[in-house]
């Protein structure tokens, strides 16, 4: 048995015996008995992937897809594998599975293969491509780690020569190679998928950090703070080169993806000012999606804005929610916010998400519905409700939503505790 599981059913069992002798009320009981339980389900969700998709992972970037890939890219280096395979690690410990993903797509001088498939391969001036780099930080204990490290250097210094935006703060641009991308060259979604890794790459590879890697990563951030913020807190998606005209709409994954680098950003900053600023924007951010998050289900909706019900196929969507939810309890657990409601907010957010779009089929089987497929930045709010571009069982909702799932007995644990 291994030490996870050894944990994770000791703090059960504290939170059950907390539960019984303190619990005050029955809406405290029935949140704990709630979270418990969906915990239980989407556990049982993740071990029915990796059994699915098990023969794929030894097939490797052949022949066939992660079902979990609506994009069908025949087990390739795309950004929503690297997230899969971190939930997988952060979670549940399938090192072995994801260590084959890496092994088997990283060649021994540390570039991307594209052996069997000519169409694997790193997309120089993609942001995108970044990402699944990124999980090679929680390999270092890996038999491979020496080719890992190869890879990561290759991504680093490619990182170093990705064209910025003058007038956006000196981001990147998002993709170089993608004329989708040439109206709004500026979106959310690259600040996780880039980001925090020079950060990562310092700390984990370099053994040192560099205090000039710091302050651009943070006036970065603090440009996307003070120019994409909406009057009511939330963040617009994206922005022209000119830096002063942004889409004017909200997207949920984009704030979704927003949340997941701050709080990853945060997580490596050095005690100081700038990080208590970036903490800041966090919680001012937080407040106001706590305003749009839905009193019943405690999800959000896939484009936020006043009365955004009465938008055709603006359904509750699984992989925005699902990010909030994680960095929610991610910001409480880790002391970024103090206040309960946050933990309350996150919790209620996972237990939405699992008790209206984790379907159950058959006996032991589920389905997450209604994340939906992608979307460039876009300016009209129906380009990001296309009712038949939701899809199920989707990579970019059941990662954060594994990955939610692993901070909800910790979360419990210390709200039982604090009360």
């Amino acid at each position: 048995m291994s030490k996870k599981i050894v944990f994770n059913t000791f703090v059960t069992l504290i939170i059950i015996i907390f539960t019984v002798f303190l619990c005050k009320n029955f809406h405290t009981l029935s949140l704990v008995i709630t979270s418990l339980a969906n915990v239980f389900k989407v556990s049982v969700y993740t071990q029915d992937l990796i059994a699915h998709n098990t023969h794929r992972g030894n097939a490797t970037y052949d022949t066939v897809s992660y079902t979990w890939d609506s994009e069908r890219q025949k087990h390739s280096w795309k950004y929503y594998n690297g997230l899969m395979m971190k939930a997988f690690l952060l979670n549940d410990s399938h090192k072995s599975y994801v260590d084959k993903f890496y092994y088997d797509n990283i060649t021994e001088d540390g570039f991307v293969n594209s052996r069997r498939n000519r169409n694997n391969y790193y997309r120089e001036g993609t942001l995108d491509d970044v990402a699944p780099a990124r999980t090679l930080f929680y390999l270092s204990d890996s038999p491979y780690a020496e080719k890992y490290k190869l890879n990561l250097k290759y991504v680093y210094y490619n990182l170093a020569q990705q064209p910025t935006l003058s007038n956006v703060g000196n981001n990147y641009i998002h993709k170089t190679n993608n004329n989708s991308w040439s109206k709004y060259p500026f979106g959310l979604d690259g600040l996780y998928m880039a980001l925090p890794f020079p950060l990562e790459y310092e700390k984990y590879i370099l053994k040192e950090s560099n205090q000039e890697t710091f302050d651009e990563v943070f006036r970065r951030m603090r440009w996307v703070a003070s120019n994409l913020r909406t009057p009511d807190g939330l963040y617009y998606h994206g922005v022209k080169k000119d830096g002063k005209t942004n889409n004017g709409y909200v997207w949920l994954r984009a704030v979704g993806w927003y949340a997941m680098a701050q709080v990853d950003i945060i997580n490596l900053f050095p005690e100081g000012k700038k990080k208590d600023i970036l903490i800041a924007d966090l919680t001012s951010f937080f407040d106001a999606m706590l305003k749009y998050q839905d009193p019943e289900n405690g999800m959000w909706r896939n484009v936020i804005y006043e009365n955004s019900e009465n938008l055709a196929c603006n359904y509750f969507e699984s992989s925005g929610s699902a990010m909030m939810a994680y960095t929610l309890m991610y910001a409480y657990l880790n002391g970024y916010v103090k206040d309960k409601k946050y933990a309350y907010a996150g919790l209620k957010a996972f237990n939405g998400i699992v008790n209206k779009n984790l379907v159950r089929y058959g006996i032991d089987h589920y389905k997450l519905i209604y994340t939906y497929k992608s979307a460039i930045v876009n300016d009209s709010p129906e380009r990001y409700c296309i009712c038949d571009n939701y899809v199920a069982d989707e990579a970019k909702g059941v990662a954060p939503l594994i990955m939610a799932s692993g901070l909800v007995r910790k979360t419990l644990f210390k709200l039982l505790i604090s009360n």
